[in-house]
């Protein structure tokens, strides 16, 4: 599945030089509704939800992608307000995972958080988004942390195996020259960079240009 992960200019090239992303914490995500999005009738299921956040917080990480990089919003929240770059990816279909957007929260029986939840359930509390979240078109990779890279306080996920960059997608605001680009790339690896600009006739962001 192709597949673009946004991010500064300033980390960039980092990713390409070092092959590995950084893994988001599920902590730090920007949507408290992270593995809460269900219905919480009462006070003893909003306990057993907080339990559960916490545990899979200690255990895994997150690898979040979108479908496409034509969106405005993508490029002004997640790249440094069109200064910064899409990645270009193509992650095994088997381990990317689509987010499932939706008007109400998960309906979850409150018995199956102790007896043990079913693979709707785990995708459910996973993959379930507010619809409003939609312009993102997020893929996730769900990782183990024992299968990242831990320095200090932060995880990294060695590219090569599952995902492997395919190109670069410069925003129109991005200033990083292309030589820099070749200079951090790794021995035989070749990439395509496309260069973007803001569309003429509609609120998208389009292509400019294509190097090899």
């Amino acid at each position: 599945m192709r597949l673009f992960h946004f991010i500064s200019e300033e980390h960039a090239l980092d990713v390409i030089a070092a092959q590995r992303l950084k893994v988001s914490l599920i902590d730090d995500l920007n949507d408290p509704f992270e593995l809460n999005a269900v219905e919480l009738p009462d006070r003893q299921f909003r306990k057993k939800i907080r339990e559960f956040k916490s545990a899979m917080a200690k255990s895994y990480g997150i690898l979040c992608f979108s479908k496409n990089w034509e969106s405005p919003l993508l490029w002004s929240h997640y790249a440094n307000r069109h200064k910064g770059v899409a990645l270009e990816f193509d992650v095994l279909d088997s381990v990317a995972q689509p987010i499932a957007y939706k008007l109400n929260r998960y309906s979850l029986n409150y018995e199956k958080l102790t007896t043990g939840l079913e693979k709707k359930d785990i995708e459910g509390l996973w993959l379930t988004k507010y619809v409003e979240w939609e312009y993102e078109k997020e893929v996730r990779v769900i990782l183990r942390k024992s299968e990242c890279h831990k320095e200090g306080d932060m995880y990294f996920y060695e590219l090569g195996k599952d995902i492997h960059l395919k190109g670069i997608v410069l925003g129109p605001l991005c200033n990083i020259p292309l030589q820099n680009i070749k200079d951090c790339l790794p021995k035989a690896l070749k990439i395509a960079v496309i260069k973007s600009r803001l569309a003429f006739r509609s609120f998208n962001i389009v292509k400019k240009q294509i190097s090899k």
